[in-house]
């Protein structure tokens, strides 16, 4: 899939490295990148420039520092006026199905053995209808955590730091929690399996 890398704009800041309000001075200036994402806008917006420059600006007679406007492209070529790049297949369409879709192959995970469970009941005396669904099951939870790997590593791809350190830790969570809890349900239905076929060959 073909897709042009849009362009966008972005301050340069240039701070000296012995200046004793660094750190102050990079806190204040990224207070003003959090207060703009608030709004739901980001460096990508075609205004960043012209809607920070003031603040910017205002900064600026506080502090010691000098900045430029840079044009940027996001890729990882060097880029020539009016040139296309190829873009990779899961960022040419957007992120945001990623999430949806590892959301719906979790659930999917959480449900199969659930179901194992209930055809285990239905035919007692064997393993094999616990266990297609429990593989189905696992191979669900891998394709959810590989998403969210996609979904994370296209953040890194296009700099979107605030939107990284937004999500990274609850990534991590809910990853765990889908992990451990795929694993407990699934070897809940195979036990289910091997006890029913076992109470199954008793009775014969």
């Amino acid at each position: 899939m073909k897709a042009r890398i849009p362009k966008h704009r972005e301050f340069i800041i240039n701070l000296a490295e012995d200046y004793e309000k660094k750190d102050e001075c990079w806190d204040k200036l990224q207070e003003i990148m959090e207060a703009y994402k608030k709004e739901g806008k980001s460096v990508y917006t075609p205004t960043f420039i012209e809607d920070n420059e003031d603040k910017v600006k205002a900064l600026q007679e506080q502090y010691e520092f000098t900045y430029t406007i840079e044009e940027r492209c996001r890729c990882n070529l060097s880029c020539g006026a009016g040139k296309e790049h190829t873009m990779e297949f899961f960022a040419g369409i957007g992120a945001g199905w990623m999430n949806l879709a590892s959301l719906a192959l979790g659930l999917l995970a959480w449900m199969l053995p659930v179901a194992a469970m209930i055809r285990t009941a239905a035919r007692p005396r064997a393993l094999h209808p616990a266990l297609p669904l429990v593989c189905v099951s696992f191979a669900a939870c891998a394709a959810a955590l590989y998403l969210q790997l996609r979904y994370h590593a296209h953040l890194s791809r296009i700099e979107d730091v605030g939107a990284f350190l937004d999500t990274a830790q609850a990534a991590a969570f809910a990853s765990a929690v889908l992990l451990c809890v795929t694993l407990a349900l699934n070897a809940l239905a195979l036990c289910a399996a091997a006890v029913c076929a076992r109470k199954a060959a008793d009775r014969a």
